[in-house]
């Protein structure tokens, strides 16, 4: 038979190990979500700031800005005339006639897709969703990272709590 001690200890420790294991979970996905959230707001800001620009200097901005590749893809339909500009033309997506977010396959990669149209201009600012994903999943792993290390420490109290208890 097992002492009460050990049934004690094994009871508590589990309880409060799911219990931090739920909280660290919940947190890990509530963090992803806003980071979501978040990129998304982003890409509409992009799009939004795009929508009245002269293209011929965001052409000239594009060549300068060749060395360093965002994650950002943007490109600009003119209604008339169709595309006019396209930031990095080995990832071109395809034109989104509804504005709003989306979730497009193209190029063997899934991208996050906000499209803004504004008369004749049809803005679209897409970002890869794997570099969605790391990054979300990096902060959520961050903000969650305390839940683990409070598994030693609970663990340590309920020990000496039922150490001093019995």
């Amino acid at each position: 038979m097992k002492s009460l001690r050990t049934r004690l200890m094994v009871w508590l420790l589990a309880g409060l190990v799911l219990a931090l294991a739920l909280a660290g979970t919940l947190s890990y996905r509530h963090a992803r979500e806003e980071v979501n959230g978040l990129l998304d707001y982003q890409l509409r800001q992009a799009a939004l700031s795009l929508r009245n620009q002269n293209l011929l200097a965001i052409a000239i901005q594009g060549n300068i800005d060749q060395g360093n590749r965002g994650d950002l893809l943007v490109q600009m339909w003119d209604r008339a005339s169709g595309l006019v500009y396209v930031s990095q033309p080995e990832r071109e997506l395809p034109f989104l006639a509804s504005a709003g977010y989306s979730d497009v396959e193209a190029n063997g990669r899934r991208w996050r897709v906000y499209t803004g149209a504004w008369g004749a201009r049809v803005v679209q600012v897409a970002q890869p969703e794997l570099t969605r994903l790391k990054l979300s999943a990096d902060i959520a792993l961050r903000n969650s990272a305390p839940f683990l290390l409070l598994i030693p420490l609970v663990g340590l109290v309920v020990w000496l709590g039922v150490g001093r208890g019995l």
